[in-house]
């Protein structure tokens, strides 16, 4: 295995979390009491594999092999005995060699995820990955995957922490890799390709983000404590542009030879529709519930979050690690946010709206800005918001979407809006989700005699989001329509 050194950590980092804490109490040197490969285990010469279920979309798998339930019904949740495994699920010893491995997304094996894929397994302790999405959406290329990992490494040095990364997150081609307090990219990892071990000294931050582009952050966290000795496999896995239930972009971290599990970062996210006609940028910032507790986790940044964001347009996520109470999730904490306009970062003035919202893992939110003045007035008017949880489910009938359709027009306090044969009335800051037929359609917006017409495209797939606008000096019923 090659091993790569990486440049030392040389500031000290004081925010976020401590990223393996539940291992301090842990001798760095037990990580290297481990055989040398090929290993001779005194008892047995069986396989011993650890199984890691990296499907977003999928909270349960089967692993067959050869025909064989390995593992029945397999969490995406890391279970409470999750580690390496020397047997079936009928106890029966697991052989080493060449064996085929489906997945299944059910116990029968009719519902194929993975067909038959040819793996070998030896004498060494094994990681078998499974990523991508279960279940393609029209237009979604097939991002599923089996990766096996030699899971055998020594540390020739306990000054050092080994730390390789599997990028598994289907919507970005590749992840650009943080651990030194500049702006220089230390590792780029690529969709379903595993990077080599790097050798880094004085371990305290990894900071990963979408390559090439710095300000989408999918990972981030510090610790004030550097931890030396320890052989990390680094899973950043779930899904950037999530729906329905689908998990968001986390990351698992997975203690190699001795140990399993050491953390499992769970994620929330938030994003900002700028609705508002008075406000050309809006920035978004949080505040904890009580003092001294710290919102952000996963994030260096408390003071920002979605900074200078132009009106008309909706971000994508941002991840925030909910509330914790020691390793418990605070379920009653409320995390507040408000809107504020642009300012020099990092101070913010008073904020023009704030609002609270208590989140659970893998939830998502849109938190809409929007006007409550009508053009009519002239006025720059107060600003107010509407949270939507995002939940969108996309239709089982491929020749049907599922649009969405956000009224945020404080011009128009009752619109009548219709797409093809059907008609909704709907007042201002009303939510509603309509079923409409694959293709070449009009949007049609009608308040008295203000009315518009809009042809618009339906695609198949990922559901649609259709936001009406404030009214302009120009326009009428302006609308952005974005796919979910």
């Amino acid at each position: 295995m090659a091993i790569k050194t990486g440049k030392s950590v040389t500031s000290q980092l004081t925010n976020g979390l401590f990223l393996f804490g539940i291992l301090l109490s842990v001798s760095a040197a037990a990580f290297f009491s481990s055989c040398t490969p090929v290993c001779d285990y005194p008892s047995t010469r069986f396989a011993q594999i650890r199984p890691v279920n990296a499907m977003s979309d999928q909270d349960n798998i089967t692993i067959w092999l050869n025909g064989k339930v390995f593992k029945k019904s397999y969490s995406y949740d890391p279970p409470d005995d999750f580690g390496y495994y020397a047997t079936f699920a009928d106890d029966s010893p697991l052989t080493t060699g060449t064996m085929m491995v489906t997945i299944t997304a059910d116990e029968a094996g009719k519902d194929t995820l993975i067909a038959d894929t040819a793996i070998t397994f030896d004498l060494h302790k094994q990681s078998l990955i499974i990523i991508g999405r279960a279940h393609t959406l029209p237009g979604e290329p097939n991002s599923k995957k089996i990766i096996l990992l030699n899971d055998e490494v020594q540390s020739q040095d306990n000054n050092f922490t080994l730390v390789r990364f599997v990028h598994a997150i289907p919507d970005l081609p590749a992840l650009d890799i943080f651990w030194t307090p500049d702006s220089i990219v230390d590792a780029t990892a690529r969709y379903g390709v595993p990077t080599e071990y790097f050798m880094i000294t004085n371990l305290k931050q990894l900071h990963i983000t979408e390559a090439g582009n710095p300000a989408n952050v999918i990972v981030d966290f510090n610790s004030p404590t550097a931890f030396n000795g320890f052989v990390i496999t680094a899973l950043i896995r779930g899904r950037t542009q999530p729906i329905d239930h689908e998990r968001q972009a986390s990351a698992l971290f997975l203690s190699d030879v001795t140990f399993s599990y050491i953390n499992n970062l769970q994620t929330f996210g938030i994003r900002l529709m700028n609705a508002s006609r008075n406000r050309p940028k809006l920035s978004v910032g949080i505040q904890a519930a009580s003092f001294g507790d710290t919102i952000r986790f996963n994030y260096p940044r408390q003071d920002v979050t979605l900074l200078d964001i132009p009106n008309g347009t909706l971000t994508g996520y941002l991840f925030l690690r909910p509330e914790y109470n020691g390793n418990t999730i605070a379920q009653n904490k409320t995390t507040y946010f408000f809107c504020t306009d642009h300012v020099a970062r990092p101070a913010f003035p008073d904020s023009l709206d704030h609002f609270s919202q208590t989140a659970n893992p893998d939830e998502r939110y849109t938190f809409v800005a929007v006007d409550t003045i009508p053009l009519s007035k002239h006025i720059d008017g107060k600003l107010d918001h509407l949270i939507i949880r995002d939940t969108l489910a996309p239709s089982t009938d491929p020749l049907i979407n599922r649009v969405r359709i956000i009224h945020v027009n404080p011009d128009h306090t009752s619109t009548l809006v219709t797409i093809g044969a059907t008609a909704r009335n709907m007042g201002f800051k009303g939510v509603t989700v309509l079923d409409v037929p694959v293709g070449q359609t009009n949007l049609e917006l009608k308040d008295g005699t203000a009315i518009k017409t809009i042809p618009i495209t339906v695609g198949s797939g990922r559901p649609i989001s259709i936001y009406i606008l404030p009214d302009t000096d120009s326009e009428t019923f302006p609308v952005k329509i974005f796919t979910e």
